[in-house]
């Protein structure tokens, strides 16, 4: 929970607290919503794959649902803030860096290889993608330096979720 208070509450975040809120963005919006959501890239945009059964809102109306509403439980208000943080943030990218992210960082499903269970190398993302391996590179660096990520942490989380993922 620090590094999502670091990420939500100041302006001194890290690249590991901004790394650790992206990879768990469809849990904090699971966690504001109180059920589980699944998120999809669609259109450009990162959304729910289809909208939580007790709320009839697109993300958009959702969020400004959310804004009005009054906040009793600290935690989830954070919650919101690191959400509408990460948001915005995304939107500052291009739909091509803003694709490249959510299958890189924000996507939590797995390859199945030889009946194993693992993430997907950047190279399988990239021939999902219909697009070089080094296109996808490309922009995956520079969307995360967009976002004030060092790049050097991101190539080391990477290697070794790969290296690690079961």
């Amino acid at each position: 929970m620090k590094s999502l208070e670091r990420f939500a509450l100041t302006e001194n975040y890290s690249s590991e607290d901004l790394l650790w809120a992206l990879r768990n963005y469809q849990s904090i919006w699971s966690r504001i919503l109180e059920t589980q959501v699944t998120l999809t890239f669609k259109d450009g945009d990162i959304d729910f794959e289809s909208p939580p059964k007790t709320i009839n809102y697109s993300k958009d109306t959702l969020r400004g649902c959310i804004q009005t509403k009054r906040m009793a439980d600290g935690q989830k208000a954070v919650l919101i803030i690191a959400a509408m943080k990460l948001d915005a943030m995304l939107k500052s990218l291009t739909d091509k860096q803003r694709e490249v992210v959510f299958w890189r960082l924000i996507d939590r499903s797995h390859t199945v290889v030889r009946n194993q269970k693992r993430y997907a190398s950047t190279r399988e993302l990239a021939e999902m993608l219909s697009i070089p391996n080094s296109t996808f590179r490309d922009r995956l660096i520079s969307a995360w330096e967009k976002l004030g990520g060092e790049w050097e942490l991101l190539r080391d989380y990477i290697q070794y979720a790969i290296e690690n993922s079961c």
